[in-house]
């Protein structure tokens, strides 16, 4: 799955005439469960000048952690703030 999100109407303050992001998806196994995430993003600005400015990330080795916790409710008569 990819998602594409392109831009060519920017304000002259910002020098540039187009920018595109491209996020490819894909199932990412986390534990015993399947995951649609981002597995790799690639960012490209073109300025006034033709410059070309790519970047490009790739998201590996997601892991899982846990925690646990406990939550415990004590009687209000006999909590500390109240006597």
């Amino acid at each position: 799955m990819r998602l594409v999100v392109s831009s060519d109407r920017l304000a002259a303050r910002l020098w540039l005439t187009s920018v595109v992001t491209t996020t490819d998806y894909g199932l990412v196994a986390i534990g015993a469960k399947q995951f649609l995430l981002p597995v790799r993003s690639a960012y490209e600005a073109k300025d006034l000048f033709g410059s070309e400015d790519p970047n490009t990330t790739r998201f590996e080795n997601c892991h899982e952690f846990i925690g646990e916790s406990v939550l415990k409710f004590e009687d209000s008569e006999s909590s500390p703030a109240n006597k």
